[in-house]
């Protein structure tokens, strides 16, 4: 079987399910598609996806195309199942259904830790790792299940809890070197009968992934004392007519009123839906003096109507209900079983609340089990890469490209050095495990000439003129701040030779402030003259963008980007600052103040810059 959706949104697959079945199998006459809801098992009443007759040449495919088909809630398998001549199904295979549009990535492991088990109520702690890409993920849900791929559909989850949000996984992502990323639930339920394993699937809002990971509750439950067994012999010989004595058989007398009902079932755990029960029949337990007794008190057989009393030893023990003679089998039903309810002394109903299934029996004719041939047990069948896309894509990655998968987010601090010295607030998004958009916030200004100072840091260009004007008395202050986005590409390793998997290559483009402000007085004959002239410049700019980036939670960055500028409005005079050689002939200084503020200016709006970082990837 393979199958591969190529229907853009979850909830709705098209294409087609491609079906081979490569062996005759003995006394099969039809092929049927279903709904699963777990491996192997039809999903509630559905009716088939399809039926076909057995092909005279097993090599014959079966090819069904599906245009834009909802998906049934829980349907998370296509499941093949084969009818003999009496309409009796078996399963053959199953497949995973593989929604386009929902999670891509399940959770990688789940563990559970049992604290204290009281009764049929459980506590403990259970510890999911998450996906390892979340990024099309919403929540991850909880479920008990019978078995490691099967979900208990009847009973209600175990929880649900939301992936991290922006900052959580932020916080999550800087504490990653030093504790677990996993999520932890911590439950207190009682645990239905049945339930043997934990199992976690993801989903969005679109619906949610068909395998899950699963753990098991290492819980040994006592065994529970069989009370009830059911007997019957169907004496029809004729397909899907019934008929003969149905007993049921008591070990276990009542202590209030109980009403055993024989239900109609597809399997011997599943009751038919929207189909009565067969027969039921209601047991009064009640106290004779010191004697404990019970009294049929109805039961819809003519022979057991009259009200029945027991002597001393007080139980009921066979009860027995005669289905008639060629009695027509309900469509899809495969065995008998039985349920009961209970109504305490106290209570003046019976609880309708169903229990677990007490005991079963096929009703398919002696003669005919003996006549059917053994098919071959059920098989879950793999997903391959030609059958999923996505699985295809991370095949054999290199393990820096599905880093970049698993942290798509970054968020880093850094330096930058061009004309002047700034410090950067970068934060980028993966795309894809080879493309990566990148924004950044690049701003320099008196607060961080004060810093980079006291690190030594500071541009000479820059200091210089600066402490040429402050020597005498003046203020020379500039500050800029740039805002750009980026592409870009990483390099394949092979193209590198396996030297390099953190090289990238790409496209810049952005915009810029600047602004200076410039107050000074000059000693000139006969009165000192004061110079004030305030500038500002915006532009844009565009070019290359190109260094290494590292991977896995912590990272340094190298980047390099030669940039031109475009769209240059700047309102700066040089005549406004003073010239001292024409001013005063006396001047003897290597530059003037006009010198210094213009080179410095014009290191200012230089947009070309080298940036080291170091940043923290979520």
């Amino acid at each position: 079987m393979e199958f591969a959706d190529t229907h853009p949104k979850g909830g709705m697959v098209a294409g087609v399910v491609r079906i081979e079945v490569l062996e005759p199998l003995p006394g099969v006459e039809e092929h049927v598609l279903y709904w699963g809801g777990n491996p192997h098992e039809k999903l509630g009443n559905y009716r088939p996806l399809a039926t076909r007759p057995v092909p005279e040449t097993p090599e014959e495919p079966w090819l069904l195309e599906f245009k834009s088909a909802r998906v049934p809630p829980a349907a998370t398998h296509f499941v093949l199942l084969v009818r003999d001549a009496q309409d009796q199904e078996y399963p053959l295979a199953s497949l995973p259904l593989l929604d386009f549009g929902v999670p891509e990535q399940k959770a990688e492991n789940i563990r559970f830790r049992k604290d204290e088990l009281s009764g049929d109520l459980l506590k403990g702690m259970v510890r999911v790792k998450r996906a390892w890409n979340e990024r099309d993920v919403k929540r991850y849900v909880v479920y008990w299940g019978d078995g490691p791929d099967r979900v208990l559909r009847k009973r209600r989850n175990v929880g649900t809890f939301p992936k991290r949000d922006w900052w959580g996984s932020l916080w999550s992502g800087m504490r990653a070197p030093f504790k677990t990323q996993d999520y932890l639930l911590s439950i207190e339920e009682t645990v239905p009968p049945e339930a043997k394993y934990l199992l976690v699937y993801t989903r969005n809002d679109e619906g949610q992934m068909s395998l899950g990971v699963s753990t098991s509750l290492g819980i040994d439950k006592p065994v529970k004392e069989n009370t009830v067994e059911l007997r019957f012999t169907n004496a029809e010989q004729e397909a899907g007519r019934i008929s003969g004595k149905v007993k049921l058989v008591r070990t276990k007398p009542e202590t209030g009123s109980a009403v055993y009902s024989v239900y109609w079932a597809q399997d011997a755990q599943t009751r038919l839906e929207g189909v009565p029960p067969l027969t039921e029949f209601e047991i009064q337990g009640f106290r004779d003096g010191l004697k404990a007794r019970e009294m049929l008190v109805s039961s819809p057989d003519a022979t057991e109507r009259q009200l029945q009393v027991t002597r001393e030893g007080g139980l009921l023990r066979k009860l027995g209900y005669t289905i008639p003679d060629r009695s027509r089998i309900p469509k899809g039903a495969t065995h008998l079983l039985v349920l009961r309810q209970q109504k305490l002394w106290f209570q003046k109903t019976v609880d309708r609340r169903q229990g677990r299934v007490l005991a079963s029996v096929p009703i398919i004719p002696t003669e005919q089990l003996r006549t059917i041939r053994k098919l071959p047990d059920p098989v879950i069948l793999g997903v391959s890469p030609e059958s999923d896309p996505a699985l295809a894509a991370t095949e054999d990655e290199p393990a820096v490209r599905r880093w970049r998968d698993r942290e798509y987010r970054g968020l880093g601090l850094g330096m930058t050095f061009s004309g002047v010295t700034g410090i950067a607030l970068h934060y980028h998004y993966n795309l894809a495990a080879s493309w990566q958009l990148q924004g950044m916030l690049d701003y320099t200004g008196k607060g961080v000439a004060g810093l980079f100072g006291a690190l030594k840091l500071v541009d000479e260009q820059l200091k210089s003129g600066t402490d040429s004007v402050s020597k005498s008395g003046g203020t020379f202050e500039v500050s800029r701040t740039m805002v750009s986005g980026s592409l870009r590409w990483f390099i394949p390793e092979f193209l590198t030779f396996g030297l390099a998997e953190n090289l990238y290559f790409g496209l810049v483009i952005g915009g810029a402030s600047a602004t200076l402000n410039y107050d000074n007085s000059v000693a000139t004959y006969p009165n000192p003259t004061r110079y004030q002239h305030q500038a500002s410049a915006n532009f844009g700019f565009m070019g290359l963008d190109m260094g290494w980036q590292g991977t896995e939670n912590y990272f340094l960055e190298i980047a390099l980007m030669p940039v031109a500028k475009f769209a240059d409005k700047d309102s700066f005079e040089e005549t406004s600052i003073p010239d001292e050689r024409a001013l005063m002939s006396s001047f003897a200084g290597a530059k003037t103040q006009r010198e210094y503020v213009k080179t410095g200016w014009t290191a200012t709006k230089n947009p070309t810059r080298v940036m080291v970082s170091v940043g923290v990837a979520f």
